[in-house]
C-alpha cells in the first residue's frame, strides 16, 4: 500500500507541474459591449518566445515524478542492519541429559 501511495503520489505531481504550464485566463464579468476601436498599431506584433515555460515545466515534472519513485524505493527498501529471520525447530543432543532435546533456534539469512 506504501508504494502505491508513493507512486499516486509521484503521478500526481507530475501531472500537476506539467498542466500548471497553461497560461491562465481570466474572463469579464462586464456583459460584452461590440465597440470599434481605432488604433495605428500593426495588425500582427510578435510577442516573443511562449514555449520556454512547458519546456521546464515538463523537465520539473520529470523531475519530481524521478524523486518520488526514489523516495518510495528509499521507504520499501530493507534497512542494512535488518535481516530475514525465522525460528526453527532443532534437535540437540544433551550429555547431561543423556537424551535428546527440542530446542527452538532462530536462523537468519
Amino acid at each position: 500500500m506504501t508504494k502505491f501511495t508513493a507512486i499516486a503520489t509521484a503521478a500526481a505531481i507530475t501531472l500537476g507541474s506539467l498542466t500548471a504550464a497553461a497560461p491562465a485566463s481570466a474572463g469579464s464579468f462586464a456583459p460584452a459591449v461590440s465597440k470599434n476601436i481605432e488604433t495605428t498599431a500593426p495588425a500582427i506584433e510578435e510577442v516573443g518566445r511562449r514555449g520556454r515555460r512547458a519546456g521546464a515545466a515538463a523537465a520539473l515534472g520529470i523531475a519530481a515524478f524521478a524523486t518520488g519513485l526514489a523516495v518510495a524505493g528509499a521507504a520499501n527498501a530493507r534497512p542494512a542492519y535488518r535481516r530475514d529471520c525465522y525460528i526453527e525447530r532443532v534437535r540437540v543432543w544433551r550429555p547431561r541429559l543423556n537424551a535428546y532435546v527440542i530446542r527452538k533456534q532462530r536462523v537468519c539469512y
